[in-house]
C-alpha cells in the first residue's frame, strides 16, 4: 500500500488543534518543549490557549503549523507509517521536509522565524492583498488581468482548474475581484495575507532570507517530495534548498501536486486540514484520504495501513514458500 503524507499550510491552524494527541504522546510533548526553547516561546499556551486571531498571526501560524505537523508526522513514524511521497502546501513544505529527514526540527523553526519576520517588513511597507476565485478558469483570470491599471495582479496559487489564488498590490487584487464576480457563479473571497504572495515582488524577503539558508544543512532524502512551484519530486538537499526559495516568488502548482499523488493507495493529511481534504476529495473520489490530528485517527490509520501490510506480508511468504 502506496502512502501519500499532505502537510497543510496557512489557514489550517486553529486553537486546540493536536491538543488530544499531545495530551497522550510523549513524543509530541517533546516536540512542544523543543520549539518553546528554541523560539522563547510558549507553545503550548500559543496552540491550546490563545486566541484565533493570536494564532493567525503569520509568525505564530507558520512556526505552529510546523510544529504541528512535525510532531504529529513523527508519531506516525512511532507506529511505523512511514510515507512513499510527501508533499506540503505552502508554508507545509517545511513540516513535509522535516518528516523525511530533509532538515533538522531546530532549523525548520530557525527558518520560518526569520522569514515571517522579513515578510512583515515587506508588508509594513507596501500594500498587497490574496483573494481565492471559484468558478473562474485560468484563461479567464488572465483576461482580467489585462484590464488591470491600479498596479500589478498574479495567480499565486492553481489549486483547482477552476480555482485560483491571486495576489498583488491591493488596488489591483481588489478591482480584479469586482471583474471576477460578474462572471456567472463565480465566488470571490478576500483572504488574509497570511497566505502568501508567490510571486516576485517577494524577492526583496528572499534576498534577506537566503544568508539564513548558508547555516542550514540540508539533507538529501529517500522518500521524494513534491516541489510547490514545479511539482516535480525532489530527493537531494540542494533540490529542497532551492525549493524552499523558488516557492516564496513562484506560483503553487497545488493542483498538479495533487495529479502527482495518482499512485498512492492512501492520501494521509498530517494535522488539521479539512479544505485540503475537500480539494483531494474532489480530483479522488474513491480514494482513501484520512486527517489525523487526534487519537481516533491513528487508530484508524492504523487498521487501513498496517492491517493492509500484513496482509501483504502473510501473501508474499505464502508465495515463497510454496516457489520452494
Amino acid at each position: 500500500m502506496k502512502i501519500g503524507m499532505i502537510f497543510s499550510g496557512y489557514s489550517s491552524q486553529f486553537v486546540g488543534m493536536g491538543k488530544e494527541l499531545y495530551d497522550e504522546s510523549r513524543v509530541m510533548q517533546e516536540y512542544f518543549e523543543q520549539a518553546s526553547h528554541c523560539l522563547d516561546a510558549n507553545f503550548v499556551k500559543l496552540c491550546f490557549a490563545s486566541s484565533d486571531s493570536e494564532l493567525s498571526k503569520m509568525h505564530n501560524a507558520y512556526t505552529a503549523l510546523f510544529l504541528v505537523g512535525s510532531s504529529i508526522a513523527a508519531i506516525l513514524k512511532e507506529i511505523g507509517i512511514k510515507p512513499d511521497v510527501v508533499a506540503g502546501y505552502g508554508v507545509g513544505q517545511y513540516a513535509a521536509a522535516h518528516a523525511v529527514n530533509g532538515l533538522t526540527f531546530p532549523d525548520g523553526l530557525y527558518l520560518l522565524s526569520k522569514f515571517s519576520l522579513f515578510v512583515e517588513e515587506l508588508l509594513d511597507k507596501n500594500s498587497y492583498a490574496v483573494a481565492r476565485i471559484k468558478g473562474c478558469s485560468h484563461e479567464e483570470l488572465l483576461e482580467i488581468f489585462k484590464t488591470s491599471v491600479l498596479g500589478s495582479v498574479h495567480i499565486s496559487s492553481f489549486e483547482m482548474p477552476n480555482q485560483h489564488l491571486i495576489a498583488g498590490d491591493r488596488e489591483a487584487v481588489i478591482a480584479c475581484m469586482q471583474q471576477a464576480k460578474e462572471i456567472k457563479k463565480v465566488k470571490v473571497e478576500e483572504l488574509p495575507i497570511e497566505y502568501g504572495l508567490h510571486s516576485t515582488v517577494m524577492f526583496p524577503v528572499i534576498e534577506q532570507f537566503e544568508v539564513y539558508f548558508e547555516k542550514v544543512d540540508f539533507k538529501d532524502v529517500e522518500t521524494p517530495i513534491i516541489a510547490n512551484s514545479s511539482a516535480t519530486f525532489l530527493t537531494t538537499g540542494k533540490q529542497l534548498r532551492q525549493e524552499l526559495l523558488d516557492a516564496e516568488i513562484k506560483s503553487i502548482q497545488w493542483f498538479k501536486i495533487m495529479q502527482a499523488l495518482h499512485d498512492c493507495d492512501v492520501l494521509c493529511i498530517v494535522g488539521p486540514g479539512d479544505f485540503m481534504q475537500d480539494m483531494l476529495k474532489q480530483l479522488y473520489p474513491n480514494k482513501e484520504i484520512i486527517i489525523v490530528h487526534k487519537p481516533s485517527d491513528l487508530e484508524l490509520i492504523k487498521k487501513l495501513i498496517l492491517k493492509d501490510d500484513i496482509s501483504e506480508k502473510v501473501v508474499q511468504e505464502k508465495d515463497e514458500t510454496i516457489g520452494s
